[in-house]
């Protein structure tokens, strides 16, 4: 019986991996969800993180790739979004610090402000709904401030 369930338990992580990465944390909360114990929680996890098909790490990295180049988002967005996610601090603050620096928060900054401008073509105020528009993206006070006074 023990050994059904977490056979039944490995199949469903898998099939979750098959759409996309996933952190350990997503695993744990939606193996959580269909009621399995955590000791069956834990050894699925445990192999899987053997068989290199968890990594936080990885994942982070794969997140932060994709959002810049999709659906860009700020530094604070993306902290956030990784720790909804279930990720350990010290991964997210090295994660960011390698692949979000100024230059490439700027570029995302002109490429949603370029966006939001297309649509709203009211004069009145811009920049204070632009500066609001960036900072829910999660873009910091400086990159605002800096893009905003070059424009």
């Amino acid at each position: 019986m023990k050994k059904e369930k977490l056979q039944k338990a490995k199949d469903y992580a898998f099939n979750l991996l098959s759409y996309r990465d996933r952190s350990k944390y997503e695993i744990r909360e939606r193996l959580k969800k269909k009621d399995y114990d955590d000791r069956i929680i834990e050894e699925v996890i445990s192999k899987l993180v053997d068989l290199d098909y968890l990594d936080d790490r990885r994942f982070a990295r794969k997140w932060v790739k994709e959002r810049i180049n999709r659906k860009p988002r700020g530094r604070y967005m993306l902290k956030y979004e990784l720790k909804k996610k279930g990720i350990d601090n010290k991964i997210i603050a090295n994660i960011l610090n390698e692949m979000v620096n100024d230059q490439v928060e700027m570029d995302i900054t002109e490429r949603l402000a370029e966006k939001w401008l297309l649509k709203n073509h009211s004069k009145k105020d811009r920049n204070v709904k632009l500066k609001r528009y960036l900072h829910n993206k999660g873009i910091t006070d400086y990159i605002i401030n800096k893009y905003i006074h070059e424009k």
